[in-house]
């Protein structure tokens, strides 16, 4: 049985700036609704280092993206050999009329 690879989440400053953009849309709106987004992107972030195919492909092979549910955020991310890198979600721009289901 081979070894479990031990992953570690990574964000890149542009990614870091998109989730602060997110909570600072959200949050004068309700302090709640950001916690609660937050804690829902957190969730499914934490879930890529145990499950890292979990996204669905695009066509660029070393970006998956992942849907959080129910807000419809999508995360973008690269799996490296020790790193998973989250992206600036801008990709969706980019990649929207790509996306390979599967």
């Amino acid at each position: 049985m081979g070894k479990a690879r031990s992953l570690k989440v990574r964000y890149t400053l542009p990614a870091l700036a998109d989730l602060d953009e997110i909570l600072d849309f959200v949050g004068p709106r309700s302090k709640r609704g950001a916690a609660r987004v937050q804690a829902r992107i957190k969730t499914f972030v934490d879930l890529l280092p145990l499950h890292p195919f979990i996204g669905g492909r695009t066509d660029d092979p070393t970006i998956r993206r992942l849907v959080v549910t129910p807000y419809s955020y999508w995360v973008f991310y690269e799996i490296g050999d020790d790193v998973i890198v989250i992206h600036k979600r801008d990709l969706q721009n980019v990649l929207e009329r790509r996306v390979v289901y599967g």
